[in-house]
């Protein structure tokens, strides 16, 4: 039977649902709520199941919507997949961003931005393991297109990064570039083991490694 929003209560876990009967939202923030709920969804069945086997039958039942809701959002598994992606990245760059301003008022130093940025950066993946396995796992499963958008993804990271560390010029790019793959690479190897939660316990490594590589750009 075609699930739908009324009828798959007893199926959807973490996922926040629309108040039944009578509300004041908008058609837009109801289908701005949905699409939130399909994204998590597909992401937390990816992370469970993998994208090869994550059927769009799976997210309709995570996120208690109903196929017509779920097409009405979104063309097929992989665009659905890809939003999903893009919603990990931009919660990634958030925090990253968010972190770097409360050090900045707060007159930290650069080392000290670089520290909070990787504790909220880690933290957020720990936090949201299907959007970790998602972005730097179950990306390579979803075909060329999907791997295309992830390098231009990691480059505008390299650009926003490259505008907040004052020791880094853009000559140096290509040396900021690689610590992040290099940070990314780490992170990637903890995440396909399942072990997404212990990411924060990698910071103290992970920051001595990036102010060394910086540190090297002034010699």
């Amino acid at each position: 039977m075609m699930p739908s929003e009324s009828s798959s209560d007893a199926s959807v876990t973490e996922v926040e649902r629309l108040p039944r009967g009578r509300h004041k939202l908008t058609r837009e923030q109801v289908e701005s709520s949905q699409r939130d709920r399909i994204m998590r969804a597909m992401a937390e069945a990816v992370g469970d199941l993998g994208y090869v086997k994550t059927t769009v039958a799976e997210v309709l039942k995570r996120a208690g919507v109903s196929r017509e809701t779920f097409y009405t959002q979104f063309d097929d598994k992989h665009d659905c997949f890809i939003a999903a992606f893009d919603r990990a990245a931009e919660e990634m760059t958030s925090s990253i961003k968010v972190a770097f301003d409360e050090t900045m008022e707060a007159g930290g130093s650069e080392e000290d931005r670089i520290s909070k940025m990787l504790s909220s950066f880690l933290e957020l993946l720990a936090s949201e393991p299907g959007f970790a396995r998602t972005y730097y796992v179950e990306v390579y499963a979803a075909g060329q297109e999907a791997i295309e958008h992830r390098v231009q993804i990691q480059a505008s990271v390299v650009d926003m990064m490259l505008g907040m560390l004052r020791a880094v010029k853009e000559e140096n790019r290509f040396t900021l570039q690689a610590t992040m793959a290099a940070i990314g690479a780490i992170v990637t190897q903890v995440v396909s083991l399942g072990q997404t939660e212990n990411l924060p316990y990698l910071q103290p490594q992970l920051l001595q490694f990036v102010v060394t590589m910086l540190r090297g750009l002034d010699d």
